[in-house]
């Protein structure tokens, strides 16, 4: 049986982590950094491009998958390029020839599956003779929040009240009618805007104060300003979906709650019981499908829901496409190639994401496995309950997925796996929340 790696990627692959062809990451320095994740979900047979800076990281990366006895792509079938201060896809253009002579097409085809699609990929995918599955400009479209909202709300699926600004006077009229709504805070999202970054919640009668200060940029880009929806909000979903070029090609991939710390995102934890308990969410998705796939959208996408209890049921507001390998999928994909590989075979294995583990500085990526070991939390495939446990035996534990922020930034990416979805909680919440404990 195929595992969801080589039904959703494909089983030989060059993957290009070029998150910084997406807005608003230029200037983030640990986004380079967050590239290494990426290399958590490919196989032996699979090639990967970094930027040379992460060359010091991928020994110790491809080390700790060794030890916890998952196979992973091979060092040799790494190529390093010295992108600089420029996107990694640009750095790939301008050393097209070298990676080229480096991709072997001897045993099967190759695909190329980027981070993001995007016009760069488009011209790399040209250059190299490789398929992608999406182009520029679909990836434009799917991933423009505005253009989402407004006609989704036209095919009937809910979402907040939203519009483009293109001036302050445009923004005061609407704050304004925000406000009528009932409405007492508003968001701000640039159109193209990822995991948080680009997005500024405001009250309602601070409006003109950031329009003032933003009216540059407004003018000359537009913002999506919508109601920011308040109450009891009970979860903020993230459905994942393969999208094929016709519905039957479609392949469901996780659906989990997001951790939120303010409007950034944290991580993840698996609930696919959130499909079932809001009603008309699985039609939502439906027409979101199948808008997604009218635009060319094919590949893996994210689609964001805010779920808020209103009387004695739950009602689900779509927020937001991410048309690309999402800050969670690498979780998924990873604990489903463990359950291959150690079972169980007649449940599903729980999973939860942290991207975002505060360390001390003086922390390496082997102190921080003998922390998760003396904790009891250490990934093993083959764990046995203790007595008076009631999670099951089989894989379970805390996986390192990124220690390319460590030093840097002091921070760490993990992956959680348990039998028991309670149980995954309970260690995600034992793991360092600053610096300053470990």
């Amino acid at each position: 049986m195929l595992t969801l790696k080589q039904r959703t990627y494909g089983t030989r692959q060059l993957y290009i982590p070029n998150i910084r062809d997406e807005a608003l990451v230029e200037g983030i320095t640990a986004i380079e950094r967050y590239k290494l994740r990426i290399i958590s979900v490919c196989d032996p047979e699979d090639m990967a491009v970094m930027p040379e800076m992460l060359r010091p990281f991928i020994k110790d990366q491809l080390d700790i998958f060794k030890n916890y006895g998952l196979p992973a792509i091979l060092a040799e079938r790494i190529i390093c390029v010295d992108a600089g201060h420029q996107n990694i896809s640009k750095a790939i253009l301008k050393n097209i020839d070298n990676i080229r002579r480096v991709i072997n097409t001897k045993n099967g085809p190759v695909g190329l599956m980027p981070y993001i699609s995007s016009f760069n990929i488009d011209a790399i995918s040209e250059q190299l003779g490789l398929s992608v599955r999406q182009c520029g400009t679909a990836s434009d479209l799917i991933n423009n929040k505005a253009i989402a909202q407004e006609e989704l709300r036209r095919l009937g699926v809910q979402t907040p009240l939203g519009k483009i600004i293109c001036s302050c006077k445009q923004g005061e009229e609407f704050a304004e009618r925000l406000q009528k709504k009932g409405y007492e805070e508003v968001g701000f999202k640039i159109i193209h805007s990822a995991s948080g970054m680009g997005v500024f919640r405001i009250g309602i009668d601070e409006v003109s104060k950031y329009l003032k200060k933003y009216e540059g940029y407004i003018e000359s880009e537009g913002i999506l300003m919508d109601g920011w929806i308040s109450g009891n909000i009970t979860s903020y979903p993230n459905v994942q979906f393969f999208i094929g070029e016709t519905p039957e090609q479609d392949l469901f991939i996780s659906c989990s709650k997001q951790i939120i710390s303010g409007t950034s995102h944290q991580g993840n934890i698996n609930e696919p019981e959130i499909l079932k308990r809001v009603s008309g969410l699985g039609d939502n998705l439906l027409t979101i499908c199948n808008w997604i796939r009218s635009k060319g959208g094919y590949g893996i996408n994210g689609i964001d829901f805010l779920v808020r209890e209103e009387g004695e049921a739950e009602r689900a507001y779509f927020l937001e496409n991410n048309g690309r390998i999402n800050g969670c999928t690498h979780g998924v994909v990873l604990a489903d190639k463990i359950q291959h590989l150690y079972g169980p075979s007649d449940r599903p294995l729980e999973w939860g994401v942290n991207n975002n583990i505060l360390v001390p500085a003086s922390t390496t990526a082997h102190t921080f496995q003998r922390w998760l070991e003396t904790s009891g939390i250490a990934f093993k495939s083959d764990w046995t309950r203790p007595p008076g446990s009631s999670v099951p035996n089989g894989p379970r534990g805390v996986l390192i997925t990124n220690t390319a922020a460590i030093e840097s930034h002091g921070k760490i990416m993990v992956l959680i796996v348990s039998g028991s979805r309670e149980d995954v909680c309970e260690m995600m919440d034992m793991l360092p929340t600053n610096n300053n404990e470990l």
